[in-house]
């Protein structure tokens, strides 16, 4: 392990641990969880110096030098967070098939622990969160369109890199979906002879055995943008054309994949993000629809086309709406979902990412509002994040953006990192967790005791995301009723809602504000 310490951290290491202000244990049995909460301490963030004055486009914190490229980026269930990038100099001609450059990042003394992984290259490979502070990563790279058929796991416990079962073939761009039975589909990807991988596995962290899924052929290779739905059916929603439903259970051979809908924009939308906003409704925007099969050769302006879609009583109760647009076309953006249930867009470019040009650079985020449908344009951003950036949900209710380049045809390598500060930090005092169980099961009446009067309780899957897709994040709203500081909460029906893992729980006042999370572990 090779610890490192890199100038503007020591500012970003004070901030969040202002922001964290929460105490937390830990045991060899479970990850480490919030157990309970202090108030903010805003004065020693000066990005933060004044919850209650207005600023209505939120507020970008400085730019900070990172050692690597952040194409992979993850948040660890001790608030670590977790990135790799792509490794060229350990990778063809020398054979050596590795990743050398894995990093956890830890707030509370800005330093960098390497982690390195001597036998898989983890560049474009899926990866997602299961249960205990695992993290799962299927596949990586061998060359430019060929894939690794390894399964690597990384333990938050012991911070030990670990070998899972092998693939029937390789996976380069494949998505990780986690299940509701607290399994893990892999879907698409190219094999190491490059071509499509159209079997579907399922992995069982459990035994740490896959399993096929009988009678699946799913031929879209690239990133599909697959969400695990209440009814127990994955869905996909791009960047092809066609929505998907895949049933992951064992059982017969016949219709464990068809059409699900045909969006009203019925148009390839590559490198277009998507983002589980609340249970069973997500948000579609961006990309573009050039020739897919000569890419990258042949650039082909992005859309700002947004589409709302949401799941009812049954599967097949689809409502799939054009919403209004983005202000700005955006490919290679990601879509981040924030504990109000809104969306923030971050990054991205007008046309394919080959073309780098400022006047198609997008530094502007923009902010979706689940109510009234509608984007607002935010403060910009110092860097360019294009291919290969990241974006994802901290604790604190900021949204950290980092990455983008590598290779050079998709502009400079970007090693650099920001916090943006969304307006609703702004809105008034946080309300306060000051206790919450370290661990929820499905279906459970739980207690919390807060300070405040509060509106909303969040459930946040912690992010872990690449190219313009976070496949590990969603948001479960929870009921509950409120006696004095006292709240009676009502815990995710079952894994369908809720995908084993871990968490971060937010509760929000009624003036808007989020707390400052608790991790639990479901």
């Amino acid at each position: 392990m090779l610890m490192c310490k890199h100038a503007g951290f020591l500012f970003f290491a004070a901030a969040l641990n202002a922001m964290s202000g929460c105490k937390a244990t830990q045991t060899t049995n479970a990850p480490s969880v919030t157990e309970s909460a202090e108030p903010a301490k805003p004065a020693v963030n000066p990005e933060m110096a004044s919850l209650t004055s207005t600023v209505p486009l939120g507020k970008w914190g400085p730019l900070l030098q990172w050692p690597i490229v952040a194409v992979h980026m993850g948040l660890t269930p001790d608030g670590k967070v977790i990135l790799w990038d792509r490794d060229d100099a350990n990778d063809i001609p020398n054979k050596k098939y590795d990743s050398q450059s894995i990093y956890l990042w830890n707030p509370s003394d800005s330093t960098f622990a390497k982690y390195p992984l001597g036998t898989t290259n983890l560049f474009c490979a899926g990866a997602t969160w299961a249960s205990g502070g695992l993290l799962y990563v299927f596949g990586g790279h061998f060359a430019v369109n060929s894939g690794s058929a390894a399964i690597n796991y990384f333990d938050t416990k012991t911070n030990v890199w670990n070998a899972g079962p092998t693939m029937n073939a390789g996976r380069w761009y494949a998505t990780s979906v986690p299940l509701g039975t607290g399994e893990i589909l892999a879907l698409g990807g190219l094999t190491k002879s490059g071509v499509v991988n159209t079997l579907p596995q399922i992995l069982d962290p459990k035994t740490n055995t896959l399993r096929n899924l009988p009678g699946g052929i799913f031929g879209y290779p690239m990133w599909p943008r697959g969400f695990q739905t209440s009814s127990g059916l994955v869905i996909t929603v791009g960047p092809d054309p066609i929505a998907r439903y895949i049933d992951p259970t064992p059982g017969p051979t016949a219709a464990k994949i068809r059409t699900a809908a045909t969006p009203p924009f019925a148009l390839w939308r590559s490198n277009g993000t998507a983002a589980m906003y609340d249970v069973d409704k997500i948000l579609m925007v961006g990309g573009y629809n050039g020739t897919v099969n000569t890419y990258p050769n042949v650039p082909a302006y992005a859309t700002n086309v947004a589409m709302d879609l949401q799941i009812g009583a049954t599967p097949d109760a689809i409502s799939w709406k054009i919403v209004p647009p983005m202000a700005f076309r955006r490919a290679q953006a990601v879509a981040t979902v924030l504990p109000t249930g809104e969306v923030i867009i971050v990054g991205g470019s007008q046309v394919d990412g080959t073309l780098k040009t400022n006047v198609n650079i997008v530094k502007i985020p923009e902010i979706w509002n689940p109510t009234t449908k509608v984007f607002t344009k935010m403060a910009a951003m110092i860097d360019a994040r294009l291919y290969h950036s990241t974006a994802m949900l901290l604790p604190d209710g900021s949204v950290l953006s980092a990455g983008g380049g590598t290779p050079s045809q998709f502009g400079p390598d970007r090693k650099t990192a920001q916090i943006f500060y969304p307006p609703y930090l702004f809105a008034g005092p946080r309300p306060t967790i000051v206790s919450v169980p370290k661990t929820l099961t499905f279906n459970q009446n739980f207690d919390m005791t807060v300070t405040g009067t509060i509106s909303q309780i969040s459930l946040m899957r912690a992010g872990m995301v690449t190219h313009a897709f976070d496949q590990s994040q969603r948001r479960i709203p929870l009921a509950f009723t409120q006696v004095g500081n006292t709240l009676a909460v009502k815990a995710p029906l079952n894994g369908n809602y809720a995908p084993p893992g871990h968490y971060m729980l937010f509760v929000i006042g009624d003036n808007g504000v989020p707390s400052i999370a608790a991790i639990v572990n479901i």
